[in-house]
């Protein structure tokens, strides 16, 4: 609607890159589009080069450390590199962040130490991704506590099994 201005949208991989630029062509043709920026990064708390490992799935790519598991044949045995930030980096301390929303293959935990200053100043709403890694059940809800105590916590199953269970943060 028309209360949204703007949406930064992070993808690092060029096939996804490829359908994003295209979804965000068409929406910048609807009625209430807010500005949309896309920004080719990777995530994480640090800046610079990443390899990452290209998937059947577009969409689907992550750093293998984060999934050593995916070892198998459903994967392309090709690695990409990519550019890393944060987003403390890439956006501007004027703006006014109000929702962050990541479902990123198990990266979540250092994208939001890169995301310290945005998170404690801004105070968004957070809808994570917590099921890539059994220790991020607990660990992204303690480092977000850490971070802002004051935030309160959900964590919501969107299927039958452990896959797609996000984590809600709000004050």
């Amino acid at each position: 609607g028309p209360a949204l201005k703007r949406i930064y949208a992070f993808e690092c991989m060029r096939d996804s890159l490829k359908k994003l630029e295209k979804t965000v062509c068409y929406a910048r043709n609807t009625k209430y589009s807010p500005d949309i920026r896309i920004m080719p990064y990777a995530l994480s708390d640090k800046e610079g080069k990443m390899s990452f490992i290209e998937t059947l799935s577009p969409g689907a790519s992550f750093v293998l450390e984060n999934r050593k598991f995916a070892e198998h044949n459903y994967y392309r045995n090709t690695e990409v590199e990519v550019n890393v930030s944060t987003i403390d980096t890439l956006i501007p301390i004027e703006e006014k962040v109000t929702l962050i929303k990541m479902d990123i293959e198990g990266s979540e935990y250092e994208a939001i130490l890169g995301a310290k200053r945005v998170i404690q100043s801004c105070r968004p709403r957070l809808a994570i991704a917590i099921y890539h890694s059994g220790k991020d059940y607990y660990r992204l809800a303690l480092l977000v506590k850490e971070l802002v105590p004051e935030y309160k916590i959900a964590v919501r199953h969107h299927n039958k099994n452990h896959c797609d269970t996000d984590m809600y943060c709000w004050i």
